[in-house]
């Protein structure tokens, strides 16, 4: 009998590793511990790289269908309103099939991403414990019907910053959690035709006191703002308080949905133990700046899945997974998390200097970030 592969958690990071595998015809189990897939306003912006995962996978077509296509980000000092250094994905049309990032929202972008992979799905399926064996992981999971046993080839832990598998592992994680948070709300609001407003559909409006980032996604305009430690959070009237003096007397504003979440940089001491993998967020918590945290996970999923068919089909040794680790961490604490951390810097006007990524050139760093090359600074 040929066990399959368990994926605990089916967020993004989870979802497309389910995709990876199938594509590699790698037989999988998926399961989730809620009782539905993400509800909340989260992640949103998906980057180049990230889309070139998704046509090998076979899921782009569905994806830019409900997707708002950016091809544009803004860079503009708040005060004045006056761009400081534009990025044009234009300039990646000869790097990538997709020169330009998306803006789809999480609650929406998973259901894109769960459909061919829906009879492997299991929901309400909380993970308690689980042994590894010499050939064998055995899952015990707290399911509707009582607890339920699974027996895989590997465990794949895709379930978030606050993981079970990571923690029963016992592995630590190194870094930095900001005493800064971000507050995040989501409005409906008409800021193309009633309310027109001339702003990309992605920008950053950097301030000392206060920067701003400004999405624009197919059902909302999101407005992300730091929200200092001493600050209480607040409410979703408050944050759509907060916007509209930004956006001018614009009419018919409503709060659909509103996020306070902490700012990382923190990375796992270790992503494979045996039969056991750590990915996206439960490997790395990265500063969601330019989109890097869940697009940095999705680089995970490439990685890793493509291993694992290399070493089921006897094309290549053991060696083949340890390399996993030894690529994608220093993505995560050298690249996607040094880059992150710029960002924020910069549109907090904490620094004007970029970082060693790109000293001489934000723009064009940035740019090559939505493709995820990174940059030296020579």
């Amino acid at each position: 009998m040929t066990l399959p592969v368990a994926i605990v958690g089916a967020g993004p990071v989870g979802l497309t590793t389910a995709l990876g595998l199938a594509h590699y015809r790698i037989p999988f189990v998926l399961f989730e511990d809620e009782d539905r897939l993400s509800t909340e306003t989260k992640a949103g912006t998906t980057l180049s790289r990230s889309l070139e995962i998704w046509r090998r996978f076979g899921v782009v077509s569905s994806v830019l269908r409900r997707s708002m296509r950016v091809d544009e980000i803004g860079d503009i000092d708040r005060q004045t309103n006056q761009p400081r250094q534009t990025v044009q994905l234009s300039v990646l049309a000869r790097e990538t099939r997709f020169p330009f990032v998306i803006n789809l929202p999480q609650q929406d972008m998973e259901p894109v991403l769960a459909e061919p992979v829906r009879g492997q799905l299991h929901l309400a399926h909380r993970l308690v414990r689980f042994e590894q064996n010499e050939d064998r992981v055995v899952l015990h999971f707290k399911a509707p019907h009582g607890e339920k046993t699974t027996e895989a080839m590997y465990l794949l832990g895709c379930d978030g910053g606050r993981s079970t598998v990571r923690e029963q592992l016992g592995i630590a994680v190194e870094g930095n959690s900001l005493p800064v948070k971000y507050s995040l709300v989501d409005l409906e609001v008409d800021l193309d035709i009633a309310n027109p407003r001339d702003y990309p559909y992605l920008a950053y409006f950097s301030d000392a006191q206060e920067w701003m980032i400004l999405v624009r996604h197919p059902h909302c305009w999101r407005f992300l703002f730091p929200l200092p430690p001493e600050k209480e959070e607040p409410s979703a009237e408050e944050l759509r308080d907060k916007v509209l003096p930004f956006i001018g007397e614009a009419t018919n504003v409503r709060v659909i949905g509103k996020v306070i979440y902490q700012v990382h940089h923190r990375v796992a001491t270790q992503w494979r133990r045996a039969r056991v993998f750590l990915m996206g967020d439960a490997a790395h918590l990265i500063t969601p700046m330019w989109a890097l945290a869940i697009n940095t996970g999705l680089l995970d999923c490439s990685n890793l899945c493509w291993r694992l068919a290399w070493y089921l089909r006897g094309w290549a040794d053991e060696r083949v997974l340890d390399a996993y680790e030894r690529e994608q961490k220093p993505v995560a604490l050298l690249g996607a998390g040094e880059m992150a951390e710029s960002a924020r810097r910069y549109v907090g006007k904490e620094s004007d200097s970029v970082s060693k990524i790109a000293a001489d050139d934000w723009g064009n760093a940035c740019t090559r970030a939505a493709r995820f090359i990174r940059l030296s600074s020579s």
